[in-house]
C-alpha cells in the first residue's frame, strides 16, 4: 500500500490577474479554489491512475473538510487527524502576461506533542512490510524540523520504503535517515549545501 503523508495540507485560492500591481484594487476577479499540499496532490494523481493509496493528514474546520471532500471525490482513503483551528490557506496571484507569481501562505495550526504522537502511533499500526511511505511538503507547526527523518526511520523499522519530497527547509534535517529515493529540486539542493547563486 502507498501511504501519502501530507502533514500540513492547504486550500489554494488562485487569482489570475494580468499586470498585477501592489496597492491596486482589482474588482470582480473570480478565484479558483483547490485542495493542495504535495501529499494531497500525490494521492490525487495516484487515484487518477487507478493506484490505491491512503492519505494521512491533519485537517481542521471548514477548510479541512474541503480537503476531506476533495479526496473522497477521487476515491482516496483518508486517515485524518483533527486540529483545533482551520486548515491553512494560500492566496496565489498569477500574472501570466509578465510571468510573475505572488503567493501568501499561512503557517497552519500548531499541534501538541500528544497529537503528533497519535499520528505516529496510527501510522506505525497501519504500516506493513513492502508499503511505500511518501513524505512530502512541510510539517505542522509544533513538529521538529527532523520529523521526516523520524518517519523514514519508522518506515525502515516496519520494513517499508520511504520517499522524500520536502521543502528545502526540511531537506538537510531529514538525513541521515534512509530513503528509497529523495527528490530535491536544484534550489533545494543548493540551500541544503549552502551554495549561492545560479
Amino acid at each position: 500500500m502507498i501511504r501519502a503523508l501530507c502533514l500540513n495540507p492547504i486550500i489554494d485560492r488562485t487569482y489570475y490577474i494580468d499586470d498585477y500591481q501592489v496597492g491596486t484594487k482589482f474588482m470582480e476577479i473570480p478565484s479558483v479554489c483547490s485542495a493542495g499540499g504535495k501529499g494531497v496532490n500525490s494521492a490525487r494523481v495516484m487515484a487518477q491512475m487507478g493506484e490505491p493509496c491512503v492519505l494521512y493528514a491533519f485537517v481542521g474546520g471548514a477548510t479541512g473538510q474541503m480537503i476531506v471532500q476533495d479526496m473522497e471525490s477521487y476515491g482516496v482513503e483518508g486517515v485524518y487527524f483533527e486540529t483545533r483551528g482551520e486548515t491553512r490557506t494560500a492566496i496565489d496571484i498569477i500574472d501570466a502576461r509578465n510571468g510573475r507569481e505572488t503567493e501568501i501562505v499561512e503557517p497552519g495550526e500548531e499541534i501538541t506533542k500528544e497529537e503528533e504522537q497519535a499520528f505516529f502511533d496510527r501510522l506505525e499500526a497501519d504500516l506493513r512490510p513492502g508499503d511505500i511511505v511518501i513524505c512530502s511538503g512541510i510539517r505542522m507547526p509544533g513538529m521538529e524540523l527532523s520529523v521526516f527523518g523520524e518517519l523514514a526511520r519508522l518506515a525502515e523499522r516496519k520494513g517499508a520504503l520511504c520517499a522524500l519530497d520536502v521543502d528545502s527547509k526540511y531537506f538537510a534535517s531529514s538525513f541521515p535517515a534512509k530513503y528509497f529515493y529523495a527528490k530535491p529540486n536544484l534550489t533545494e539542493l543548493k540551500r541544503a549545501f549552502g551554495i549561492q547563486g545560479e
